[in-house]
């Protein structure tokens, strides 16, 4: 802590409580090293903070970004009485402060909420931290927050309540009634459900360019029955590229202030395409890879920058020789098959419920618009047409308009969709 009387600091012949200052920051990052080569998991707790104030201060960033760089895996804070923001910080989580857990401060919503925290731990290292809200009740004693669900018959399932920019979130209802009897909406955006089996599943997507926060996901269920989730939004470290231009690029006129014009233009026809929307969805199983073998070489997020122009990649470009077969993720309708200035050679498949998949890029197609495709079926070769340094695939995912890293998102539906 940062805030008590000097009285109280522990010493060699007193016990007490351990001090931590702007001029002893140094001395806290050695200890918090020398703990982190006895233990696998080190988690560090920080009193500090201005009461009832929702932004962290200075000193708990200073403090909570040493303790991770020194080897905590997770920071977790409290003396502000309410929830603080959290995030993804280099190789740790930190939490500024998780509210109240057990007090009387029943003044204001806030100081009656609070936050628990699951951490999934796997291989000696932190997988996962997902955050559940809860409430302090009439009587100041802790409970779920979602504690309604677990009154009706309506258990709800989240991939997470914890994401990243670029992350796919998937909501899983007990099919109990028909999917038109579901409503849902992450923050501003509409979330369809689908009868998938066992479940009614809606898919939500968190665009690459979400602005961190906490967001309000809603539930609407039959009898007025609604349910509200807090879902934290954290800042991913998109790697920063030079955008690159080769001589035979340069030579078809393929110059940098020329892509940047084609992306824009281009854009407006994928546009057009990703604005249809199918309730109806033509997927019954997980998603799969569309090659293979998968290796990434160019990141989902890249920003790519050249002077004052900056694109970001909105996809994954994955390692793939011409003429490699190209695999439909998923079962759905192609909506696009057509060759672009930028992006080459293209293929959008329409899966429903808002969910599109986009290759680019490619050699020769072998499907064609308005085609009904199956998972796993042959649609494409890879190729090198467009704006391309050399041979590869690029994978696109969109979810009602918001562009989700592909990866992430197979894993996620094959995940969840299979529990």
């Amino acid at each position: 802590t940062n805030l008590g009387p000097e009285t109280w600091r522990a010493s060699g012949e007193n016990s007490g409580i351990a001090l931590v200052n702007q001029e002893n920051l140094s001395l806290a990052k050695q200890q918090i090293k020398e703990a982190k080569k006895q233990v696998d998991i080190l988690i560090v707790s920080l009193h500090s903070g201005e009461e009832y104030q929702k932004e962290p201060t200075q000193f708990q960033i200073e403090f909570s970004e040493m303790a991770i760089d020194a080897g905590a895996n997770l920071t977790v804070g409290h003396h502000s009485h309410i929830v603080q923001p959290n995030e993804k910080y280099g190789n740790g989580y930190i939490f500024y402060s998780l509210g109240n857990f057990i007090f009387d401060q029943d003044f204001s919503e806030e100081t009656m909420k609070g936050q628990i925290l699951e951490v999934l731990i796997k291989n000696k290292q932190i997988k996962e931290v997902i955050a559940k809200e809860t409430k302090i009740n009439n009587f100041f004693q802790p409970e779920f927050a979602e504690k309604i669900i677990e009154d009706t018959q309506f258990q709800i399932s989240l991939s997470s309540t914890a994401l990243e920019q670029g992350d796919t979130l998937l909501i899983k209802i007990p099919s109990l009634v028909d999917a038109d009897e579901i409503g849902g909406w992450f923050g501003t955006t509409k979330i369809n459900f689908s009868n998938l089996g066992e479940s009614l599943v809606g898919i939500a997507g968190i665009d690459a360019k979400k602005k961190p926060g906490r967001y309000k996901l809603t539930i609407n269920l039959p009898d007025n029955y609604e349910i509200e989730k807090e879902i934290n939004i954290v800042k991913r470290d998109f790697p920063i590229t030079e955008l690159l231009i080769t001589k035979e690029l340069e030579e078809r006129g393929l110059t940098i202030p020329k892509i940047e014009e084609n992306v824009a233009k281009e854009n407006l026809v994928l546009q057009e395409v990703l604005s249809i929307f199918t309730p109806e969805v033509y997927f019954d199983r997980p998603f799969i890879y569309p090659l293979e073998k998968i290796k990434d070489v160019g990141a989902f997020g890249n920003i790519r920058k050249s002077g004052e122009i900056s694109l970001q990649h909105l996809g994954v470009d994955l390692e793939a020789d011409i003429d490699t077969p190209v695999y439909a993720i998923n079962d759905g309708t192609v909506r696009l098959s057509q060759e672009l200035t930028n992006y080459g050679k293209i293929i959008i498949i329409d899966h429903g419920m808002g969910i599109f998949s986009l290759y680019l890029h490619l050699d020769e197609f072998k499907v064609f618009e308005r085609k009904a495709v199956k998972k796993g079926e042959i649609i494409a070769l890879s190729g090198n047409t467009g704006y391309s340094i050399a041979p590869h695939l690029h994978l696109g995912v969109k979810i009602s308009g918001s562009s989700v890293d592909p990866l992430r998102f197979i894993e996620t539906t094959e995940k969840e969709m299979l529990k």
